[in-house]
């Protein structure tokens, strides 16, 4: 009965239940693969880099379509795979799937901190639902076992502790662990400065002592460094792996197209996630003097900071499915006349924006415009509400 009055716990059950009978139906575990794989590797002294160069050498000399699946992490990583080497397989298999089940709750409990009291009831129903929309569009990577939704609960249940202790120490921890693995990731560093006062030091030398670490891999492995490094090329060039930020999709264009896409995605990365930058910071003066509400700040605050990511994927995407349902809502339900048809408008779009990354095959594209237009609109709602909490 108590299921009954309460449906969350039941539709977590079944989402439970449905994840395990698509991991038995579609292909399962793409990416947690690679990565048992990448462990015995190392453990018998094979570079998996130099393996990720043959397999992409290999396909592309093949003229296949299909995508090799490769360790693209840096070498500062390998000392911890090369630990677990000596840990039984089942218990660092079971290990890494209970982190990343729990990795997933972590992620949306503390994003569901960002409801109003009069959302509650029906969000915690739709909360579980996300992780097989990320970024609103349907799709099964959640069965890939990535480690990004991994290292993105660390820091959401790293930064949860840092906020009810009105401090930031461990989540700086917490971002520069994520660097090591997936160095866009650094990018989450302007959550605190967006937030609090007095930040911008501390964000300044976290970012400082990642980049450095990244740059001592060249001293202490330089040839390994250099393996990774032309593996990493020739993903750019072969697997086409540029994510669907803005700069991604420009990035794959020029190259379906024959044109040298390094400069064009380097300047237009640099150029829009600048102005993306300034938008946040003008919003958080606003936040800082307390004009607009942690509720209504944090949502936008978290797509732009993955908007400002060079190589946004799907677990980026995961990680503000919750805040970009929310602000979808809010949009819908601030509309006074005619509600009924708007939010009937707005399953609408969702539908066809579903539609047509499957049908399609349009997946990058509609979640850039999806994901760009939800910001740019929800941005432009927050500064109306902030400047007229000002008269």
């Amino acid at each position: 009965m108590d299921i009954i009055r309460r449906p969350a716990p039941a539709i977590w059950l079944l989402v439970l239940a449905s994840s395990i009978f698509m991991a038995m139906a579609l292909p399962f575990a793409g990416d947690a693969k690679v990565y048992e794989n990448t462990v015995r590797e190392v453990r018998s002294g094979i570079s998996p880099y130099l393996s990720g160069i043959a397999r992409l050498k290999t396909n592309h000399a093949m003229h296949s379509q299909k995508r090799t699946m490769n360790y693209i992490y840096p070498p500062m990583t390998l000392p911890l795979i090369g630990a677990l080497g000596w840990t039984p397989a089942w218990l660092r298999i079971s290990a890494f799937w209970l982190f990343y089940a729990s990795a997933i709750w972590f992620l949306l409990h503390t994003e569901e901190r960002f409801l109003y009291k009069g959302e509650r009831r029906v969000f915690l129903c739709i909360s579980p639902l996300c992780v097989f929309f990320p970024g609103l569009l349907n799709d099964d990577f959640l069965l890939a076992g990535n480690i990004g939704l991994i290292l993105y609960g660390i820091v959401c249940a790293v930064a949860l502790w840092d906020w009810k202790h009105r401090q930031w120490k461990w989540f700086y921890l917490a971002v520069l662990l994520a660097f090591f693995f997936k160095a866009p990731m650094l990018t989450l560093l302007s959550i605190p400065v967006l937030t609090a006062a007095g930040e911008w030091l501390k964000a300044a030398i976290t970012g400082f002592i990642g980049c450095s670490l990244f740059l001592l891999q060249g001293w202490i492995w330089p040839g390994t460094l250099h393996d990774y490094l032309q593996m990493m090329a020739l993903e750019g060039s072969y697997n086409r792996e540029f994510g669907f930020g803005p700069a991604g999709i420009l990035a794959k264009t020029l190259l379906y197209n024959g044109v040298p896409f390094q400069t064009g995605y380097f300047i237009f990365y640099l150029v829009s996630a600048c102005a993306i930058f300034l938008l946040l910071l003008s919003g958080s003066r606003h936040y800082l003097a307390g004009r607009i509400s942690t509720r209504d700040w944090m949502p936008v605050l978290l797509i732009g900071v993955i908007l400002l990511n060079p190589r946004i994927k799907q677990y980026d995407a995961e990680a503000v499915t919750l805040p970009m349902v929310i602000l979808a809502w809010r949009a819908l339900a601030a509309r006074t006349a005619a509600k009924s048809l708007w939010i009937a408008l707005g399953l609408a779009l969702f539908a066809v924006g579903n539609i047509l990354a499957a049908v399609a095959e349009a997946y990058d594209l509609v979640e850039m415009v999806l994901m760009t237009s939800l910001f740019a609109y929800s941005f432009w709602r927050l500064r109306q509400k902030a400047t007229r909490s000002q008269e």
